[in-house]
């Protein structure tokens, strides 16, 4: 399989990001956070949308606990 240049580039990025923070995830995201707002740029901060478990149009609910659910 053929080695494709970008994503190569990403993983080495990725590896010497991961070594500089001894690999702690959360040192890593709170790095990124501090310099998100360095950038210069507008960051957006959306609301979480509120999912609907059974939407308009959906199909009944069928399985082993739709019983459950029609009953109750």
């Amino acid at each position: 399989m053929e080695q494709d240049e970008i994503m190569s580039e990403v993983r080495a990025i990725r590896e010497a990001l991961a070594q500089r923070f001894n690999f702690d995830v959360e040192a890593i995201f709170l790095d990124a956070k501090k310099r998100e707002g360095q950038g210069g740029r507008q960051v957006v901060h959306l609301e979480p949308r509120l999912v609907d478990p059974n939407p308009a149009g959906s199909s009944t609910v069928e399985g082993p606990l739709a019983e459950e659910r029609r009953n109750s």
